[in-house]
C-alpha cells in the first residue's frame, strides 16, 4: 500500500462561519484563497461521509505547501467540542517561525487566543532549545508556532 499512497492531498478542518476563518487564516497566518463552494449537497457527500443527507459549504485556502479545506456544515447541526491536545482524536498544525517570541508579542496585539502566557523556550530533554507556543482558531482548533532549536 505504501507505494499506492504518494502524496497528501489537504488537511480538512469543521468550522462555524468560513468567512470568520477565512479572515483568520489570511490576516494571521498568511494563507491564500482558493475557491469556495456554497452548495455541497449532492448525495454521494454524505455517503462518503457516513452522513446522510449531509449539506454543507467547503472553502480551501493555500499556504506552506498544503491546502486546508474548511468545512462549514448546513445540516446536520454542527456540534462543538473540547479540543484540547490531550484528548483522542484531536490534531494540531504546527508552523516553523524563526522568531517565535516577536511573533507571540506581534500576535498578542492582535487579539490572538494563546494557550499559555508567553512563548515557552524548553530548556531540556528532545526540542531543548527550541521556542513554542500554542493557540486556537476561532473554532478552538490548536494551532503550534515553533522554532528551530538555537
Amino acid at each position: 500500500m505504501k507505494n499506492n499512497i504518494f502524496r497528501i492531498n489537504h488537511f480538512a478542518i469543521t468550522v462555524s462561519n468560513l468567512e470568520k476563518t477565512r479572515e483568520f487564516y489570511e490576516n494571521i497566518l498568511g494563507f491564500e484563497f482558493v475557491d469556495k463552494h456554497e452548495d455541497m449537497s449532492l448525495p454521494y457527500y454524505g455517503d462518503l461521509m457516513g452522513i446522510p443527507n449531509a449539506k454543507f459549504k467547503i472553502m480551501n485556502l493555500k499556504g506552506y505547501g498544503i491546502i486546508l479545506e474548511c468545512i462549514e456544515f448546513i445540516y446536520p447541526k454542527q456540534i462543538n467540542i473540547d479540543m484540547k491536545v490531550n484528548i483522542n482524536g484531536t490534531a494540531h498544525i504546527a508552523f516553523q517561525a524563526k522568531d517565535v517570541p516577536k511573533l507571540y508579542e506581534e500576535w498578542e496585539k492582535k487579539g490572538v487566543n494563546f494557550c499559555a502566557k508567553r512563548a515557552v523556550c524548553i530548556e531540556e530533554g528532545h526540542h531543548k532549545g527550541y521556542h513554542a507556543f500554542f493557540f486556537k482558531d476561532p473554532d478552538g482548533f490548536t494551532l503550534e508556532v515553533m522554532s528551530e532549536p538555537e
